[in-house]
């Protein structure tokens, strides 16, 4: 798996630095270093946005004034995002 994931490269993964091996409490540990994303997960990101009301903006900027367009193009483009990712990954060969 670290073999897999030192080649991907895509703008809808978190980019993989490395790995570093460690012994604590007699114990091997790895840990992965991967690229910092400033923010929140998607639950949090989404939950901020409603409260905020940017979400609101984000969907009128790309849907006009119908809401219930508005909800659907958004999520539409954030599950999108998620699926472009998913697909490159699972079109990778070990």
């Amino acid at each position: 798996e670290l073999r897999l994931l030192r080649r991907i490269r895509h703008p809808n993964i978190v980019l993989f630095h490395g790995v570093l091996a460690y012994k604590a409490s007699g114990e091997n540990l790895l840990a992965c270093v991967l690229e910092f994303v400033d923010g929140c997960n998607l639950c949090e990101f989404v939950k901020q946005r409603r409260t905020s009301g940017d979400f609101d903006a984000d969907c009128r900027q790309l849907a006009g004034e119908d809401e219930d367009a508005c909800f659907k193009v958004h999520e539409v483009k954030l599950i999108g995002d998620v699926c472009r990712g998913m697909c490159y990954l699972h079109g990778q060969h070990p």
